[in-house]
C-alpha cells in the first residue's frame, strides 16, 4: 500500500495492538499516530476525524469485530484501508455496507503470513487469505493513486500480476 497517502497525511494506526504494522509504517517514512489497543483511546468512542482533517486509518483490525469496525469507519468520513479476511467481501453484512458506500478491494498476491502470539515469529504456512479494503471517501486524489498503484487500466478487473483490483460502485 505504499504510496497510498500523500506525504503530508498522518497514518492512523487505530488498532494499535503490539505496534508491529506502526514501526513498518514509520520505516516507510509515514508518520503514524496511534489509538485502540495498548493505548489510551478506542476506536470506536475516539473521533479522529474532529481534531484532524489529513488522517488516513490504516490498520489491521480485530476480525471479531471486523463489521462494526467498518461501519464505524464509513462513519467517521476519512479513508481507510483495513486489511480483512477477503471472504468479507462475500458475507451479507459486508456487502450492505460495501453497496451504501463503495469500495475498493486490493487483493495481494499470496496469504500473508501473521505473527503468532504465542510465538512471534511468522506463520509458514497461513490458513486465511486476507485482503485489502480501501475507502477513499470525497478523495479523487486517492482513488487515482489507488489505481496507477494497482495498475488499473480503467477496462480489466485486474492491474498487474501480482495485485487484483476490483472497485464496487455505491448503488443509489
Amino acid at each position: 500500500l505504499e504510496g497510498f497517502a500523500k506525504e503530508n497525511y498522518t497514518i492512523w494506526e487505530s488498532a494499535y495492538g503490539a505496534g508491529r504494522s506502526t514501526d513498518s509504517l514509520r520505516e516507510l517514512g509515514y508518520d503514524v499516530i496511534n489509538s485502540g489497543f495498548g493505548v489510551e483511546a478506542d476506536f470506536f468512542l475516539y473521533d479522529i476525524a474532529k481534531y484532524r482533517d489529513d488522517i488516513i486509518q490504516v490498520t489491521n483490525p480485530p476480525y471479531s469485530k471486523k463489521y462494526e469496525w467498518l461501519e464505524r469507519s464509513y462513519e467517521l468520513g476519512i479513508p481507510f484501508a483495513l486489511l480483512l479476511p477477503a471472504d468479507t467481501m462475500f458475507a451479507a453484512k459486508g456487502m450492505k455496507l460495501f453497496g451504501k458506500y463503495g469500495i475498493t478491494v486490493v487483493i495481494p498476491e499470496h496469504r500473508i503470513g501473521f505473527i503468532s502470539p504465542e510465538t512471534g515469529q511468522v506463520e509458514d504456512s497461513p490458513t486465511m487469505s486476507t485482503a485489502w479494503f480501501i475507502w477513499h471517501g470525497n478523495h479523487d486524489y486517492l482513488k487515482e493513486r489507488i489505481q496507477n498503484a494497482a495498475g488499473y487500466d480503467g477496462g480489466s478487473a485486474v492491474g498487474v500480476p501480482s495485485i487484483g483490483y476490483l472497485t464496487l460502485p455505491r448503488f443509489q
